[in-house]
Parts: C-alpha cells; structure tokens; sequence
C-alpha cells in the first residue's frame, strides 16, 4: 500500500515542472549543508579551545574539557538553557 503512494507521488512530480524544479532545488541544498556544517563545527572546535585555554581555570564547570568548552559555546550561541 505504501509502495502506491509512492508510486502516485513519483507520477505527480513528472507531471508538475514545478515541483520537480523545486524538489531538485532543494536536494542540491542539502549537499552543500554539509560543508556548511563542517565549517561551523570547525569554528566551535576552535573557540572551544580558546575559551578552554582562556577560561578553563576560571571557570573549570564549562570549560574544563574542551567537550564541556564545545557545549557551552553551542549554548551560548544558541541561547538554549542560558539561565541554567
């Protein structure tokens, strides 16, 4: 039963140029999101050893290991649990 819809789904996507256009849009987005999430966590790879270097004596909690240092910038950027 699955199998039909996807079927149907299939059928409709080559009638509609639209559609094809967009969903092919969109799967070539999703290849680069990956460079794009390289990228970010290379910049909170770096950030969390210069904070774990700055601030790890200080403040050994968060930034005592770099995975805690990594954590905590991604909290900060994100502002998930900020009060905490």
């Amino acid at each position: 039963m699955r199998l039909c819809r996807v079927i149907r789904l299939l059928s409709l996507m080559q009638r509609f140029e639209e559609l094809r256009l967009i969903l092919d849009g969109f799967s070539e987005g999703l290849e680069s999101f990956a460079y794009v999430g390289a990228l970010l966590l290379m910049v909170f790879y770096v950030y969390g050893i210069l904070g774990l270097y700055t601030f790890g004596a200080n403040d050994p909690a968060h930034f005592g290991n770099l995975g805690a240092a990594m954590v905590s910038l991604f909290r900060a950027a994100t502002l998930s649990a900020w009060c905490v």
